[in-house]
Parts: structure tokens; sequence; C-alpha cells
């Protein structure tokens, strides 16, 4: 890698978010369970930063089975009940409820014959998008762009019991942490160099 480009969201004081900006974040994500983990990890920061996110990470994947979907797509209020009871996770009963109604639509979407990685890269060709960002971080009254408008579509026709659909601004987020979009060709390049 031949220069360190960093973002101004990721503060360089900050060990965890600094190793999640050089390691995880913008770098492309294939795997069916990786990305439905990312997913729902997005949903969960709802009202929420996205340290808080990172800081709750792990602790979460003990509580939530994992983010294994067939796992989680069989709790019960008892189960529920338990998980709500650990200080460690977002203790959202309504986001909980979304993960199992995601846990399930994934399942289904499985016994239909549909990869759930295959599905998230069809709107990008496989391949992620270099956008070339113009606007200052942090606005929110861009409406975004047609792959973005697809999807936002697309998960609102599949999100069943899922109350935590995203707006278009945080698929552009989903996107941008999964790899499938790059806010800049100098980023697009690093994440390649990995």
């Amino acid at each position: 890698m031949s220069e360190h480009t960093s973002c101004a969201w990721a503060p360089s004081k900050d060990a965890l978010y600094r190793a999640y900006h050089d390691t995880e974040w913008g770098v492309p994500e294939y795997d069916s369970r990786a990305l439905w983990e990312k997913l729902q990890l997005d949903g969960m920061q709802a009202g929420l930063s996205w340290i808080t996110i990172l800081r709750k990470r792990e602790t979460m994947r003990e509580e939530f089975d994992g983010f294994d979907p067939e796992k989680i797509a069989r709790w019960t209020q008892p189960r529920i009940d338990k998980a709500l009871t650990n200080p460690g996770i977002i203790r959202s009963p309504k986001k909980i409820e979304a993960c199992i109604g995601n846990a399930r639509a994934f399942l289904d979407g499985m016994e239909q014959g549909e990869d759930f990685s295959e599905f998230c890269w069809s709107f990008v060709d496989g391949k992620p998008i270099d956008f070339d960002e113009t606007v200052p971080h942090g606005r929110t009254d861009i409406a975004g762009n047609d792959f973005h408008d697809v999807l936002i579509n697309v998960a609102r026709r599949h999100a069943d019991e899922n109350r935590y659909v995203m707006r278009v601004t945080k698929v552009r987020q989903e996107t941008n942490r999964c790899g499938q979009s790059l806010p800049n060709s100098s980023v697009l390049q690093r994440r390649i160099d990995l």
C-alpha cells in the first residue's frame, strides 16, 4: 500500500474505530452470512453511533448465536427475554424482532435458491461502484442514486416483519461498509491494495 488514506469519521485516537476503518470498512464482502451480519448490525445502529455498535459487536455476536440466521429464526419469546437482559447488546425489542424477521427472510430466500451474497452483489454486477463523492460528509438531504433507490425498494418489498428498513442514506452507508460502493478513487485503490 502506497499511502494511508483516512476518513474524518474514524478518529485516529480511537484504536477500535481506526482498526475498523483500516481493515473492514469498504473491503468487499462476499460471504452471505457475513453480509447478513453487517446488515443486522446496521439495523441495530438506528438512532445510535457506529462506534456504539463496534464496541458492542463481539458481545452481540455471542448473544446472537454468531449471527447465524438458522438459529436466530428459531428464537422464541423466552430467548428474546434472555437477550434483553444482556447489557452488552442493543436491548431494543423491536430491533431484536426485526433481526428474527430478517433471519426468516434470509432462510426463505435460501429455500427459493437465492444466495444472499449473489443477491446483494447483483445490483452492482458483482464489483464495487466507485463514486466520486463530491458532497460533504454527513449530508442527509441527498437522495442517492439509482442503485441505492433500487436496493431500498427491494428491501421494502422483502421487509415483512422488518421494522427497520433503511433510508437511502443508510443503504449508502451499508454498501460502503460491505465494499459495494466506495466514496472516492483513493479509498477504492486502498481497498484493492488490501
